[in-house]
């Protein structure tokens, strides 16, 4: 009598959920909060992935590159708001310093900005 041998079907192992879901929200972003997330969401997967065996490490990696990119993004905006911020307001003095007088304010300020040369009248 001849048997057949039929192949056997290899277990798969699980792609781990929390690496996929900081992926994910690691390119959706939702503004830094995706990033706070998705490095979370990375470092415990890792974790997770090393304890368990599970699959997903590429995902896991992906999601802390992509969160700390959004996170160094996030701050860079926040700097350069402030730093413009600072400097609006330090142009703004400058001209308010030059300006002396109602006909001094009249000829460095557009004609549409007039009424703000009033406080000169008092």
């Amino acid at each position: 009598m001849t048997t057949i041998d039929t192949p056997q079907a290899t277990p798969r192992s699980s792609t781990n959920g929390l690496a996929i879901a900081g992926f994910v929200l690691g390119i959706v972003w939702l503004f830094w909060l995706g990033s706070a997330l998705a490095i979370i969401f990375g470092h415990i997967s890792l974790r997770q992935i090393k304890r368990t065996g599970e699959s997903g490490r590429g995902f896991a990696i992906a999601a802390l590159a992509l969160g700390y990119t959004g996170a160094a993004t996030f701050v860079l905006m926040i700097v350069l708001t402030v730093v413009g911020a600072n400097d609006a307001s330090n142009q703004i003095d400058d001209v308010n310093r030059q300006i002396t007088s109602y006909s001094d304010c009249l000829d460095r300020t557009p004609v549409e900005q007039w009424d703000a040369c009033d406080i000169y009248l008092r």
